[in-house]
């Protein structure tokens, strides 16, 4: 058997030099292989990628003899034959010491307006951070993130057990279980819904369903931090308009943001990371007064925990109106963060439109069941919600005793600063085995937690306060 491998292919004074990378002669028989067929000044240089010849070498070069044909009508391409080019790129050269082949070009197949975004990076591990600042790691109160300090229900907890045996298959994407306890318990159609997995997902495919170069999307900042990031996935420039010196949404600043290039404006009410809301008449005027070719996306991800009594949520009005989606979550007040279960209402044209940009099986079979059955519950939902209102109260007022400004919130959660730079701020609380959100400049976020993890905080926070 002989073997015949060549490394390079070149036109030297206008003869065709024929480079063949794994010919094998076997019997008699010839085997092939072409890569391709180029002329340069005249000259064919025949690479062979996948061409069998069984008759001996006159057949082999008969094969040859065609290609060469080929390069002499001039066509670079022939019948069938495909061009393949490194334009001027040299080749990844091989690693010696590992064998590996390492690349030395520039990744140019990467979005190069995306270069500025960092990736997400929850922080160091937690038994880093216990070893670094010298707290116990079972004792850890964890009031960073805005979570339910406590499990789902245990009914819901026991019919997620149950649909974990059927995982083996898709879930259902249309979710009809689930829409149709959520069509009653909001009052509005099954058609006036659409399930995501959270209201993160949905934030984001709304951002690239009505997106792309040249558009603009405005919204209040400080706020959740993935309005501007979904935006500039989906192209478009972000239009920040600053909170009030109370920390709370500024709608007419809104309205004079809105120029001819916006399609997209976030609402988050309440605020978060402030805790702020827009009172119901102010609202109402801000959606009435949006342009009908903008979209008003109210994000009511703390909807549950709002107790003031001119707040209200509006639902009622993203079913009638097309430019309004209000979305809401089972990740907050239902304590299921881990299920990614989130929903949109909004009219049935416009929510047809947004999930073109959706994936099939977002919404786990898991979720769905479980997001299903919480919904049965709003009695023992209702007294979470006044539990949590209570130890709100309570941190407001043990900060205001401490002299600690505070922002006063309606969500689960408290603005709040010591004075110290907030990344000073979070490190301080750490020492004291207290994990919180620090935010840029000096002020910082606490999650509402149990009775004793408000304690510990508070505790903490008389000492750091000092």
């Amino acid at each position: 058997m002989m073997i015949a491998g060549a490394l390079a292919e070149m036109v030297i004074g206008g003869a065709a030099v024929v480079a063949v990378l794994g010919v094998t002669v076997i019997g008699g028989a010839a085997v092939v292989a072409v890569l391709g067929v180029m002329v340069i000044g005249g000259a064919a240089v025949v690479a062979v990628l996948g061409v069998m010849v069984i008759g001996g070498a006159a057949a082999a070069r008969a094969v040859l003899a065609g290609a060469a044909a080929v390069a002499a009508t001039g066509d670079r391409r022939g019948p069938s034959a495909t061009i393949s080019t490194t334009r001027g790129r040299l080749p990844p050269r091989p690693n010696r010491a590992s064998g590996r082949v390492v690349s030395s070009m520039r990744m140019e197949f990467l979005r190069s307006d995306l270069s500025d975004i960092s990736v997400y990076k929850p922080g160091p591990p937690l038994s880093e951070l216990s070893r670094r600042f010298g707290f116990d790691l079972d004792s850890l109160v964890e009031v960073a993130t805005n979570e339910n300090p406590y499990q789902p229900l245990e009914e819901v907890r026991e019919v997620m057990a149950r649909a974990v045996l059927g995982v083996n298959r898709y879930p259902d994407i249309n979710a009809p279980e689930l829409g149709a306890a959520l069509a009653g318990h909001l009052g509005v159609g099954v058609e006036n819904l659409w399930c995501g997995a959270g209201s993160s997902e949905l934030i984001r495919l709304i951002a690239l369903a009505v997106g792309g170069p040249g558009r603009e999307a405005v919204f209040g900042w400080p706020s959740f931090a993935m309005y501007p990031l979904c935006t500039r996935f989906a192209m478009m420039t972000p239009v920040t308009v600053p909170l009030t010196a109370g920390h709370g949404l500024d709608p007419d600043g809104i309205l004079s943001a809105i120029g001819p290039d916006t399609v997209l404006v976030y609402v988050c009410n309440p605020n978060n990371p402030s805790g702020t809301y827009l009172a119901s008449g102010d609202v109402l005027r801000l959606i009435e007064e949006v342009p009908e070719r903008v979209l008003v996306v109210m994000d009511e991800a703390y909807h549950e925990y709002a107790t003031a009594s001119d707040y209200r949520g509006t639902v009622a009005e993203a079913a009638e109106r097309p430019n309004l989606v209000t979305l809401r979550t089972f990740s907050k007040i239902y304590g299921m963060a881990a299920m990614r279960v989130g929903y949109a209402v909004g009219s049935p044209e416009t929510l047809r439109q947004l999930r073109k940009v959706q994936s099939p099986f977002t919404v786990s079979s898991v979720g769905q069941a479980g997001a299903t059955e919480a919904l049965r519950h709003q009695d023992r939902i209702a007294e979470r919600v006044a539990e949590n209102a209570r130890e709100r109260d309570r941190i407001q007022r043990g900060l205001v005793d401490l002299e600690i400004p505070r922002i006063e919130s309606q969500g689960n959660y408290i603005y709040f600063t010591v004075g110290l730079d907030s990344q000073q701020t979070a490190e301080s609380f750490l020492r004291h085995g207290v994990r919180l959100r620090a935010y840029p400049g000096d002020w910082a976020r606490v999650t509402v937690g149990t009775p004793e993890e408000n304690d510990r905080f508070l505790a903490a926070a008389a000492e750091i306060g000092r």
